[in-house]
């Protein structure tokens, strides 16, 4: 539960966790008024998948922009937070940069980052590459990807990259972040969609 009364009719970032069993799911937010009754219902599909027992394991990619700020409220329920706060996973400069609305980007350069842990050394010599895939014709097309900064987490890691998307046209697509650990030799991905509207 989250007071929102003070958000009304802006974009926030809405953060709400639970420990949950491998597998794919389906989650919905509803949003409810309680001096008028009126309601609204979001909805995401996700897949958690398990650690890795030895190797790479790359997490949810979360897209990020340098444009605006978007104010992040934490749900919690029973007043506790039993779970990594959002900054536990997604350690990023909150004055430098906010999570992208509605996963929809209209200028030519984002910021991702990518939680991902190591079996490997303590300081693994992990090298990423991103693809797009254009959902309407599954073109796949590179996207040069700049690292920046590098974080430690309670879990592992998480990498800052800087993407070009100034040669994409507009559509809907699927970013693929691939990871490849140079010490050990693993390799893991993940993905999430991005819509660009030029």
């Amino acid at each position: 539960a989250a007071d929102l009364t003070p958000y009304i009719g802006n974009d926030l970032v809405f953060s709400s966790g639970a420990a949950v069993q491998t597998g794919s799911y389906k989650s919905r937010l509803v949003v409810r008024n309680l001096d008028t009754g009126r309601s609204a219902v979001g909805g995401a599909e996700g897949f958690v998948g398990k650690l890795a027992p030895a190797g790479l394991s790359v997490f949810t990619p979360l897209l990020l922009s340098q444009e605006g700020r978007l104010p992040l409220i934490d749900g919690f329920v029973k007043g506790k937070l039993d779970r990594l706060s959002w900054h536990d996973v997604y350690p990023y400069d909150s004055a430098g940069y906010a999570p992208l609305s509605r996963e929809e980007v209209r200028t030519g350069r984002i910021a991702a980052l990518v939680p991902f842990a190591s079996s490997g050394p303590d300081e693994p010599l992990v090298t990423f590459s991103v693809r797009l895939v254009n959902a309407a014709t599954v073109e796949s097309l590179p996207v040069p990807a700049e690292l920046r900064r590098a974080f430690r987490t309670p879990n592992g890691r998480a990498q800052l990259l800087e993407l070009a998307l100034e040669q994409v046209p507009s559509g809907d697509y699927i970013v693929y972040f691939y990871a490849a650990d140079g010490a050990s030799g693993a390799v893991a991905n993940a993905h999430i969609p991005l819509t660009i509207r030029r």
